[in-house]
């Protein structure tokens, strides 16, 4: 339940530009380089996210098909996996459409 609700708030925090940001060496550089500065770590946040969907896709095929429960209720694992999958791809997407709106200068 704890990583459904981290990785439900990851896209929201990337839409919102709520993640930690540190400029102590660009506060001096023009707001057009500061946005690209941006959008190039949006991608690479975006690449990062995109390679952890992948491999937790992965973990989620293989907990579906071993049929994997939790240890005392016996709950199936995939299904959280799955959710946990989905999340991070749309957290990929919103991080690839951040960087597409900082590198146009809409925000």
């Amino acid at each position: 339940g704890a990583a459904i609700a981290v990785f439900t708030f990851l896209p929201y925090t990337q839409a919102r530009r709520g993640n930690i940001l540190v400029d102590t060496f660009t506060g001096w550089l023009p707001v057009r380089t500061n946005r690209l500065i941006d959008a190039f770590w949006d991608l690479v946040y975006a690449c990062m996210a995109g390679i952890l969907t992948v491999c937790l896709f992965v973990g989620t095929l293989e907990h579906y098909h071993s049929g994997q429960t939790t240890m005392l209720l016996q709950i199936i694992v995939w299904p959280a996996i799955a959710m946990s999958t989905l999340l991070l791809a749309l957290l990929t997407c919103v991080a690839l459409a951040t960087a597409v709106t900082r590198i146009r200068g809409d925000q």
